[in-house]
C-alpha cells in the first residue's frame, strides 16, 4: 500500500531474519485493521471507503512494480513488489462481498508462502555470499541446484503463474473482483503481474 513505502529502506537495512517478519507481520496487521475499520466499525459508510480503497488498490498495483524493475536489491525489489501485493489484496477489499473476503485470506496464505520462502532462500545467500544484492544470486542455480529451484518456484508464484499457489491467490481474486464489478482494476493487476514476470526473472536468471 502506498503507506507501505517505508518498508524498502527498512528491509534493506534489516537483518534477513527480521524483515521476513516485517514482510509477513506488518502485511497482516494492516489489512487486519483496515477489515476492523471498514466491515465492523464503518459498515454504513461502505460507498465512500470501498472508492477510496480502489484508488489505493491501483497505485499500490503500478507504483509498487514500476519501482521494484529497476531495483538491484533482492530485499528492496521483495519490498516493493511487496506494495504490488498488497494492491490486489486491496483488489479484493475494493468490492466487500462475502466471496472477496474469503478470497482475502486464500491470498494471504499463498502469499505468506511464497514470502517467508523467497526471503529463506536469500537469509542461506547472503549468508554464504555476504550480500542481498540479485547480482549475489547469480550462477545460484550451478552452485547449489535445489536453492535454485526453489528460488525459481518462489519467484513463479509470486508471479502468479500456474500451478504455484500464487495463481490460486489470484484467481480467488480476480474472481470475486470481476463478480463485484471491479474488473478494470483486474485488468491492471493483469498488467502488473505481467511487469512483475520481468523483475522476478531478474532474480532467478
Amino acid at each position: 500500500m502506498p503507506f507501505h513505502f517505508w518498508s524498502p529502506d527498512t528491509y534493506e537495512g534489516a537483518p534477513t531474519s527480521v524483515t521476513v517478519l516485517l514482510a509477513t507481520l506488518s502485511m497482516i496487521g494492516g489489512f487486519v485493521g483496515l477489515y476492523r475499520l471498514f466491515f465492523i466499525a464503518l459498515p454504513d459508510y461502505l460507498d465512500i471507503w470501498t472508492k477510496v480503497i480502489f484508488i489505493l488498490a491501483f497505485l499500490s498495483m503500478t507504483m509498487g512494480s514500476l519501482i521494484a524493475m529497476s531495483q538491484d536489491n533482492l530485499k528492496r525489489l521483495l519490498a516493493y513488489s511487496g506494495i504490488a501485493h498488497g494492491g490486489y489484496i486491496l483488489i479484493a477489499f475494493s468490492v466487500a462481498t462475502f466471496d472477496s473476503q474469503w478470497s482475502v485470506l486464500v491470498y494471504f496464505l499463498a502469499y505468506i508462502f511464497m514470502t517467508v520462502g523467497a526471503f529463506a532462500v536469500a537469509m542461506v545467500v547472503e549468508r554464504a555470499r555476504g550480500s542481498s544484492e540479485i547480482s549475489a544470486l547469480g550462477g545460484l542455480g550451478y552452485s547449489n541446484p535445489f536453492l535454485g529451484v526453489t528460488m525459481t518456484i518462489f519467484m513463479m508464484s509470486l508471479v502468479g503463474l500456474p500451478p504455484f499457489a500464487g495463481f490460486i491467490g489470484k484467481l480467488y481474486v480476480f474472481k470475486s473482483a470481476v463478480e463485484g464489478g471491479a474488473l478494470f482494476l483486474v485488468l491492471v493487476a493483469i498488467v502488473t503481474s505481467v511487469i512483475s514476470l520481468y523483475f522476478y526473472l531478474k532474480v532467478v536468471r
